[in-house]
């Protein structure tokens, strides 16, 4: 039997659609890492700060101002709380973040000067931000399209290391790719051509470089990709990334290098219950290609797919389809290999 004890309260925001992250301050395979750090997380969420509002010294009200927190657990310790506004502020011609869409960790593989934590935050203006303890290290600016919200994103859990462009002294930087989600193509009120709802970023950093940190886009872009996207998973190897959609199906694409260059492919989609038309995978080693609809009720089941995670060691995927609206919701399995 299992006890389950509460040790702490955390207050949030009262309406998000962000999520918590959860992660490791430091990966399992570092050097750096010894066995206090290894039991180390940090919990980054969106919570509350209240600011009074004096109107003419005569009346004061209080306001709810949106702000990152970030936790130090087991030992629950604050690290820091920013508010939106000033992380704004600390960005230059940024006028309007909008709501934080989506936060996500980063597992540090050595110690960086004077940092604790580090926190990717994408906002409903399409900006994407590299935190540092909630102060501005990086921004990327529209990377899915001119004011296009970041939906949600996933960071490649391996990384590779390459030579600093900026470097004059022949540096290698660590370099790990993002994937990032938008909304439907044709959901977007915007004038630019968008090539699809998925983009790709590089965050380049070292710590020998007064902590250099550097994100960019990679313009590589998918066919055919045009639905919203609503969650990530990467396998442990990084080299295959599993896509949520809002229609119901999961799309499986393959990253891998190949003369020290970036290369990305679909490799087609799986199809969830409730989900439209049927699925469809290139090649061989998948065993779940799918020829018809399968489940009950195949008109009332949910269809988008609200997390999706594959298992440790093993080629098992599970997806998971919340009920909502009178829908039935399911909790799926795939075993993608032959």
């Amino acid at each position: 039997m299992y006890c389950v004890t509460v040790f702490g309260e955390i207050h949030t925001y009262d309406i998000s659609f962000c999520n918590s992250d959860l992660w490791r301050a430091y990966t399992t395979t570092s050097s750096s890492n010894s066995n206090n750090s290894a039991n180390v997380y940090f919990l980054a969420h969106l919570c509350q700060e209240e600011t009074d509002d004096d109107d003419n010294n005569n009346s004061s009200t209080s306001n709810k101002e949106p702000s990152i927190e970030i936790i130090q657990l087991p030992q629950f310790v604050f690290i820091c709380q920013q508010s939106i506004n000033s992380i704004q502020t600390s960005c230059q011609n940024v006028t309007n973040l909008g709501m934080c869409m989506t936060l996500k960790g980063i597992e540090k593989t050595y110690p960086i000067n004077q940092i604790h934590s580090i926190l990717l935050a994408g906002f409903e203006s399409g900006h994407l931000i590299l935190l540092g303890d909630g102060r501005v290290l990086s921004v990327l600016n529209y990377p899915l399209g001119q004011s296009i919200p970041i939906m949600t994103l996933s960071i490649q859990p391996v990384f590779k290391q390459q030579l600093c462009k900026e470097s004059t002294n022949r540096m290698e930087t660590n370099v790990k790719f993002v994937a990032l989600g938008g909304p439907s193509v044709d959901s977007c009120d915007t004038d630019t051509s968008v090539d699809g709802n998925i983009a790709f970023v590089q965050l380049e950093f070292d710590s020998q470089m007064s902590n250099y940190f550097k994100l960019s886009k990679i313009h590589k872009s998918l066919n055919n990709c045009i639905t919203g996207i609503s969650c990530f998973a990467w396998r442990d190897d990084g080299r295959l990334l599993a896509v949520g959609q809002w229609d119901g199906k999961i799309r499986l694409i393959d990253v891998h290098f190949k003369n020290n260059l970036l290369k990305i492919k679909s490799l087609g989609y799986l199809s969830s219950l409730g989900s439209l038309n049927e699925g469809s995978l290139i090649g061989e080693w998948s065993s779940t290609t799918l020829t018809q609809p399968h489940g009950p009720n195949i008109d009332q089941q949910s269809r988008l797919i609200r997390s999706c995670t594959f298992t440790k060691q093993s080629h098992f995927l599970i997806t998971s389809v919340p009920a909502n609206g009178g829908a039935l919701g399911s909790l799926l399995v795939w075993d993608i290999y032959r």
